[in-house]
């Protein structure tokens, strides 16, 4: 009997082992889909991510290739094209809540931020229909049972806490019909956020409604900014004109 049971729980400690083993080997494919099939439903337009490589020993990780569909009716195909995520986990965090990340980086992301003459903007669409979604989930979240099993929680209800969060080499191309080019290519400013969702933590969908919003501010500033330089521009030439028609008057 005792070599039965002895044997029996070598078996469930072998089982055990082999179930974790596969979970860590599959974790990173795992992460990849509920990224894709979490950020297309939040966002409503396809989202695609090339690989990631998420290590849980160390915290280091990588996001690879991540594309945001453009909304119908605008120029571009894309939205955003992120060749490269860093980010590194406290791994101490990954069984509480919130989860917290010491470093979330985005390299180099390309932005296409469009303005169509009826003033609808690509970017803006994007944000609203993510934070559309964010209040419906909020509006769903006191209808859980008070003493509902956390592990039960949908991926995009896990709270995220990151302690600097860069954007980085924002590479923006900017459509607009007060362009005389009609597009405009700039690097936006690095972004710089510290203590993102606090010590309580704010949803995945939160924290990409403030990365969106943010470049969204900041491409915005850049579009006004050429519009202003180009008022200035035409000012000065019209007063050089004049000092030119005063002079040969003279």
């Amino acid at each position: 009997m005792k070599k039965f049971l002895l044997s029996f729980f070598l078996s469930c400690v072998v089982l055990v082992a082999i179930a974790v083993i596969l979970l860590l080997k599959n974790l990173n494919s795992l992460i990849q889909s509920t990224l894709e099939t979490t950020g297309t439903e939040m966002l409503g337009e396809p989202v695609r991510v090339g690989a990631v490589d998420l290590s849980l020993r160390s915290g280091a990780g990588e996001i690879r290739k991540l594309r945001i569909d453009n909304p119908e009716g605008y120029t571009d195909a894309e939205a955003f094209s992120m060749q490269k995520i860093r980010m590194n986990l406290d791994v101490q965090s990954v069984t509480g809540s919130p989860i917290r990340l010491e470093e979330f980086i985005i390299e180099a992301p390309e932005v296409y931020l469009e303005v169509r003459d009826d003033n609808r903007v690509n970017l803006e669409e994007l944000a609203r229909n993510l934070k559309a979604k964010i209040d419906a989930k909020k509006e769903e979240t006191p209808s859980r049972e008070p003493n509902a099993d956390p592990d039960d929680q949908q991926a995009e209800d896990t709270l995220l806490a990151i302690t600097h969060l860069r954007i980085a080499g924002v590479k923006l191309t900017l459509r607009h019909r007060k362009f005389e080019e009609g597009v405009k290519e700039v690097t936006l400013p690095d972004i710089d956020l510290k203590n993102v969702g606090g010590s309580e933590g704010i949803t995945g969908p939160e924290i990409g409604l403030k990365v969106v919003e943010e470049i969204t501010k900041e491409g915005l500033k850049q579009t006004l900014r050429a519009e202003v330089e180009k008022q200035a521009g035409r000012l000065l030439q019209k007063g050089l004109e004049k000092l030119q028609e005063s002079d040969s008057e003279d």
